[in-house]
């Protein structure tokens, strides 16, 4: 999908700057409105965060054929605490704000 684009791309160009590692076939594209201190302004008003990875896979390989095949498997790893975090929410009937599909995807 990168085609168009004359000279390859380094990691920095695709990727979030609050993403953790990158293992995804595409960037979370969600975060790219985001920021260290849009975070760090979220948490002054008492926001809490949790984490999660998700490894998105490829929207599209350009192939018709294969492009039918998706979505491939994603691989994801939700810590427990960010597991007890959700459920403890849920439970006190607070709001889950997540940021990009593949969030929603893993969840």
């Amino acid at each position: 999908q990168y085609a168009h684009v004359p000279e390859p791309l380094a990691l920095w160009d695709v990727w979030t700057k609050i993403a953790a590692g990158p293992v995804a076939f595409e960037a979370p594209s969600a975060g790219f409105a985001l920021d260290w201190l849009t975070l760090q302004a979220w948490r002054r008003r008492d926001v809490g965060f949790a984490t999660l990875t998700h490894a998105a896979g490829v929207s599209s390989t350009g192939d018709p054929a294969l492009d039918s095949r998706l979505p491939f498997d994603e691989s994801y790893r939700i810590p427990e605490r960010t597991a007890t975090q959700v459920a403890r929410a849920k439970l006190r009937g607070s709001r889950i704000i997540v940021i990009g599909t593949s969030v929603v995807r893993a969840l």
